[in-house]
């Protein structure tokens, strides 16, 4: 006897319908479409699936849908409120991902996990109850799950021993486009397990207590504020990360020291091994601390401090040496500049198999500050790196900057700078190319609904943001603030196949984090900016 299962899910055609016959199991063509859900705060988890498929009778929890959404669905998340703990353990595919979309800045009063494979978690604010005892804000586990262009804040403040903001383990997972701000007493990122991406997130106002057994902080425990730290305990890996693109500032240890990379001692027998920092930005930290890890690379970042950590030193790269097993670190194309104080302290060049080459060490007035310590080979010591605005955090470089045309040519490790522009010829030291801009595309008929990251971000007062749309339809580009509340209507008009762009002016707005939604026709999609004054 054979029976025919006829499903009707997923927008794609997939082999749908299950033919058993004795113990055989065979898979015919079908033709299934995915489903879109709402979730509202004013919605009813009572209704029925096909119900929720409507703006109108949403459901109201986000646990709700995530119990309920399969592989290709798409979740509109509405504004407003949402006290839940989330745990998105589902199993999507490649083109086929669970996708859930914050539209109008919804938060999350609760912790965020993702653990299955193929879910996106986009544009969301994150923050959970502070008091919250320990554990993450947000945990990606599994594989190809991805977070991207959320706000994670306001966790912390006596939150538990080692809470972390994000933490990473499984494989294959991704943190795009996020910020993470105003925590105090917390790491930014744990990260494990491999082939794990951090890009283009921008992280402020991390603040902690130095502790010490002697001096312990006022949430107990032994922790400093770490932005990335990982440890080679018995029977843990991490390897093969990458960290790109990030802007981390303004943030400080009250007396103390804030890592930019923590590592316990390891080797590559114990799984932790081979991390690469390259295009980022770390500037007004107090110290940074790097503990040694093995095969880890810092290739064109910046540097940057005006003030100075709990030690008296601008930036530190700490504990570089054998002891740390730190074989294999290399530090090439970055620019070290501080406007007091020392550079660096207790780097060993010398040790087997440790890199320091083409790196800039220069400070206030073009005198180098580095104190001391071997700067490696074809270094630059002084000189003026003609940096856009540093009050303004601005290091993409001028005409004349002794930076251009200094750095060792990588492009068989990487070939972009921080904004995506391809580095060619000979390479500049530091995360921009001289020259380089936002990468604009050749214009073509698009095929896809798409709404890009403004430009410049953060930005202060005007950026831009780019869209396209695949057909004729009726556009609207809204601002939200930081409470849902809508500021600017950027666009409201019916619109022709093609690639736009919108300019914002942020005259009349405060500092702080905004969020852009574009409704083009069904298609629906929010991104965050920051605003700076």
């Amino acid at each position: 006897m054979k029976k025919i299962l006829q499903f009707t899910r997923l927008s794609r055609t997939i082999y749908g319908a299950i033919l058993f016959a004795g113990l055989g199991l065979f898979l015919l063509p079908g033709e299934v479409s995915a489903a879109t859900y709402y979730v509202d705060t004013t919605g009813n988890d009572s209704y029925t699936s096909a119900q929720a498929q409507s703006s109108s009778t949403p459901w109201r929890t986000i646990s709700k849908t995530a119990g309920i959404a399969v592989s290709g669905d798409t979740v509109n998340i509405q504004s407003g409120t949402y006290t839940e703990t989330v745990n998105i353990n589902k199993y999507g595919a490649a083109g086929a991902e669970i996708t859930f979309n914050g539209s109008g800045s919804p938060i999350i009063r609760g912790n965020v996990a993702l653990a299955g494979s193929y879910n996106i978690l986009n544009g969301v604010t994150i923050s959970p109850p502070t008091g919250s005892f320990g554990g993450n804000a947000v945990s990606l586990g599994g594989q190809h799950n991805t977070l991207k262009n959320c706000l994670v804040t306001n966790y912390g403040a006596c939150a538990g021993n080692q809470a972390t903001a994000i933490s990473l383990g499984g494989a294959y997972n991704t943190v795009e486009g996020c910020t993470v701000r105003d925590m105090n007493d917390i790491d930014v990122f744990h990260v494990f397990g491999h082939d794990q991406v951090i890009r283009n997130t921008y992280v402020t106002n991390i603040n902690g207590v130095y502790e010490s057994p002697s001096n312990p902080a006022p949430c107990g425990g032994y922790n400093h504020t770490d932005f990335f730290q990982t440890w080679g305990w018995p029977g843990s890996y991490c390897y093969n990360i990458l960290v790109e693109g990030c802007t981390v500032t303004n943030s400080n240890c009250q007396l103390g020291n804030t890592e930019i990379a923590g590592g316990w001692p390891s080797g590559p027998s114990t799984g932790l091994h081979d991390i690469t920092f390259r295009n980022n930005i770390f500037a007004n930290i107090g110290a940074s601390f790097f503990n040694g890890v093995p095969n880890t690379v810092w290739y064109n970042n910046v540097f940057y401090n005006s003030g100075t950590g709990g030690n008296g030193w601008t930036v530190i790269l700490y504990n570089i040496t054998d002891a740390y097993n730190s074989d294999g670190a290399q530090f090439k194309n970055n620019a070290f500049y501080a406007a007091s104080t020392d550079i660096a302290k207790n780097i060993v060049n010398g040790e087997p198999g440790i890199t320091i080459d083409h790196n800039y060490f220069g400070g206030a007035g073009g005198a180098a500050k580095f104190n001391g310590e071997d700067m490696g080979s074809n270094f630059i010591n002084g000189g003026d790196p003609k940096f856009v605005s540093l009050t303004g955090l601005d290091f993409h470089v001028q005409s004349g900057s002794v930076l251009i045309d200094k750095g060792a040519d990588l492009s068989s490790l990487f070939t972009t700078d921080k904004n995506g522009n391809t580095r060619s010829g000979a390479w500049d030291i530091g995360c921009y190319e001289y020259g380089s801009t936002q990468v604009s595309s050749v214009p073509v008929e698009p095929i896809t609904f798409d709404l890009s990251q403004n430009y410049p971000n953060p930005f202060n007062p005007m950026t831009s943001i780019k869209y396209q749309i695949p057909k004729s339809s009726f556009v609207k580009i809204s601002v939200y603030n930081i409470l849902g509340v809508e500021v600017r209507t950027l666009v409201n008009e019916e619109q022709s196949v093609g690639s736009y762009e919108v300019k914002l002016d942020a005259n009349g707005l405060s500092s702080g984090v905004y969020f852009y939604k574009i409704q083009a026709g069904e298609f629906v999609q929010s991104k965050k900016m920051l605003l700076t004054k």
